[in-house]
């Protein structure tokens, strides 16, 4: 079974009342892919199984990197700390199958 990963982002981010929507989907990632994100965050895939898939979040400003398991096909919530901000971020995880995937 040869299977990946795709991620889907959705950063909200609210200034003044006014929200901003970002979002971004990512295919076939590999381990240690990093991404950046609003507010100085990243991103990075570790490593993916058939169940699950581990992903580390951080920023050197506001928090260490902290790594997270994410099932497939589900997704976690983060609100996260920024300077006269709220931002919220939404990773959604989803194994897939990049070329032969018998399942």
């Amino acid at each position: 079974m040869n299977c990946c990963y795709t991620i889907v982002i959705k950063q909200i981010v609210c200034n003044n009342g006014v929200p901003k929507r970002i979002d971004n989907v990512h295919t076939n990632l590999s381990p240690n892919t990093k991404i950046k994100l609003e507010f100085g965050y990243s991103l990075t895939f570790l490593n993916g199984t058939d169940k699950q898939c581990s992903i580390m979040l951080g920023n050197d400003l506001f928090i260490p990197n902290v790594t997270f398991t994410i099932l497939s096909g589900s997704f976690k919530i983060f609100d996260l700390p920024v300077p006269n901000s709220s931002y919220r971020l939404y990773v959604a995880a989803r194994k897939v199958c990049c070329q032969t995937c018998n399942n």
